[in-house]
């Protein structure tokens, strides 16, 4: 199998799979390094390729002068295209199962304090239509952990104010879920849709977005990043924030508050345990404060002293 038969067969197994255009790119614009490294070791049949040729591959990426998030992405396409393989039958064994991928973990610089979380959900001028609509986007975000992309996409049929869930359609990979949101974003989210959405949407009656622009069509992602960045300038926040440091603010304050990660990892809609478990790198106050809250021989301490 060459190289241009195996790219082939890699995206229509990527669309098969329900990836995201995003994310097909994202594994293919990884592999042309990998086609260069097979044609200088002049090996033209991917069904050769073994362990030792991926491990020298792997060796060969880390030398290069990039980003780990770009070295990361070379050695990940090549994993992900080889799963491909075996899935497909061309190959009975993978060679790439278990090849040490750089770290790329770790909590984003933005995660936000409770405080400055506050500041910013109290930034939009909710006398003002844009205002309550903007209040609830915000507080919808950060009670769900939700993507932006995934916000966007949502219409008024997937809100569920009563039991106060949202069903997320577009999820990454094509995976949907249902996740809850909590009192302050029902109640922001009730006033827009009883107050502000109905005005909006007479200019468009058919459109069923969620959240809609003045002119009653929906947000593309770049205006509610902007939006999201004003707000904070306002709130006085240094550190960048974006509609994603939300997402991550979201999930470390519930695990610094005692949440599970298992059910964290299901809010996010995260496919993997490992990608939820970098948010377990809390402040180490915060897991002082908590192993001696929650620790039995902390608790036996207590009860002989």
């Amino acid at each position: 199998m060459t190289a241009n038969e195996g790219l082939m067969e890699f995206r229509a197994w990527l669309r098969m799979c329900n990836y995201r255009p995003a994310s097909i790119r994202f594994y293919t614009t990884g592999l042309p390094c990998f086609w260069v490294f097979l044609k200088q070791s002049g090996i033209t049949d991917l069904r050769s390729v073994t362990r030792a040729t991926l491990e020298q591959y792997t060796a060969s990426v880390l030398t290069l002068p990039l980003r780990r998030t770009t070295q990361a992405q070379r050695i990940r396409s090549v994993q992900r295209l080889f799963v491909c393989l075996v899935e497909k039958n061309h190959i009975l064994i993978d060679p790439a199962a278990s090849l040490h991928v750089p770290s790329t973990s770790g909590l984003p610089r933005s995660i936000l304090t409770q405080s400055e979380m506050r500041r910013l959900l109290a930034q939009p001028n909710t006398s003002l239509r844009e205002g309550i609509r903007d209040r609830a986007l915000l507080e919808l975000l950060y009670s769900t952990g939700i993507r932006i992309g995934e916000m966007i996409a949502l219409t008024v049929y997937d809100v569920d104010l009563s039991a106060r869930l949202l069903s997320v359609r577009s999820g990454k990979g094509g995976k949907g879920r249902v996740v809850p949101f909590g009192k302050e974003a029902k109640k922001w989210l009730q006033e827009y849709l009883e107050k502000i959405r109905p005005r909006k949407n007479r200019l468009h009656p058919h459109e069923r977005s969620l959240f809609l622009s003045f002119l009653g069509t929906p947000f593309c992602l770049a205006t509610w990043q902007m939006r999201i960045q004003r707000y904070a300038k306002m709130a006085k926040i240094k550190k960048p924030v974006t509609a994603h440091a939300i997402r991550h603010t979201c999930a470390t304050h519930m695990l610094e508050a005692g949440a599970d990660i298992l059910a964290i990892k299901e809010l996010l809609g995260h496919q993997r345990l490992t990608t939820t478990q970098i948010y377990t790198r809390v402040r180490p106050v915060a897991v002082k404060e908590m192993h001696q809250k929650t620790h039995p021989r902390e608790k036996e301490d207590d009860a002989t002293s």
